[in-house]
């Protein structure tokens, strides 16, 4: 089960992801809250349109079904010649299967499946960065990172150069975020930046900010390595169009994420045919460690050699 397989105990997150003494001032914390209570009372109808209008990248918003929308953008184009996204990794850590079946889809439609209480969502999230933009950040935004040697394209939020250190942040509109993906995310950006710049390693610290506090990334080459190895199989899978190797759905206590999942029809009309994560890493070419750390599940499976 994803449950067993995926999620982090409190002493893993200590390896990568560090809570610092710093929070972001309380005057934006508030101002971020407001913008959601405000959305929350934003018609439908006018979701799609708002949400245009502050979008910053080219996209193409059509009807797909009642609920639903098709978002046509240049996000999977990467993913077709073999590059990852780093937040694919957040997607990936929420429902692997769903991450497949959305390549897959995209593939085939041209565009990623939304629905209207996603876009709602998104809204906030574009709206809490133009905030964070204005108000907080001093450094470069949205920097275009690619590496070739590590397969990875992706926006930094915002990188400050402070002497001979870089700063790369991850700015995330929500109080409790996945602390996990997003720390994979942000040491996708450092090694991403590395690559791309030939700056020393030591030289580049990583941070997520948060509503609820700021976070400090250390790498974990071995962490990151793993969970690298895992999200490129299953983009594998997608991009081959191999119904039979999905990743299986979600346990019942983590059922509430399929709730609002656009691909739940196509989620339930393909094969199931592993039922647990750990008959599914052992066919993809994971060996369960013979000897693990207490209480670890990060290296619960690690690549055969």
């Amino acid at each position: 089960m994803i449950k067993e397989t995926e999620n982090v105990s409190p002493e893993e997150k200590r390896f990568f992801v560090v809570r610092t003494k710093d929070n972001l001032p309380k005057d934006f914390v508030d101002d971020v809250t407001h913008i959601e209570r405000e959305l929350k009372n934003v018609p439908k109808s006018d979701i799609v349109n708002r949400y245009l209008n502050v979008q910053s990248r080219a996209v193409k918003i059509e009807f797909y079904s009642p609920g639903k929308y098709l978002v046509r953008t240049e996000v999977y184009e990467a993913v077709q010649r073999g590059y990852i996204s780093p937040s694919m990794f957040i997607k990936y850590r929420r429902c692997a299967r769903e991450l497949v079946i959305e390549i897959m889809e995209t593939k085939k439609m041209g565009g990623v499946l939304v629905t209207e209480e996603q876009l709602r969502s998104y809204l906030k999230g574009l709206l809490a960065h133009r905030l964070y933009y204005d108000r907080l950040a001093y450094g470069a935004r949205e920097v275009r990172v690619e590496s070739s040697n590590l397969g990875i394209i992706g926006y930094i939020d915002e990188v400050r150069k402070e002497l001979d250190t870089y700063k790369v942040i991850e700015f995330k509109s929500s109080y409790s975020p996945d602390l996990v993906g997003a720390g994979l995310q942000v040491m996708s950006y450092m090694l991403a930046f590395a690559d791309q710049n030939k700056v020393d390693l030591r030289n580049i610290e990583g941070y997520i900010y948060t509503l609820k506090g700021i976070y400090r990334v250390h790498i974990d080459k071995d962490v990151f390595d793993e969970y690298m190895k895992r999200l490129r199989k299953v983009v594998d899978i997608a991009l081959s169009g191999d119904t039979n190797s999905l990743p299986p759905r979600l346990s019942s206590d983590l059922s509430s994420r399929c709730r609002d999942c656009p691909y739940r029809g196509q989620c339930h009309s393909l094969p199931d045919n592993y039922r647990s994560y750990q008959r599914f890493f052992d066919d993809m070419g994971f060996k369960t460690l013979a000897e693990k750390k207490p209480r670890n599940t990060l290296f619960s499976y690690v690549s055969k050699s």
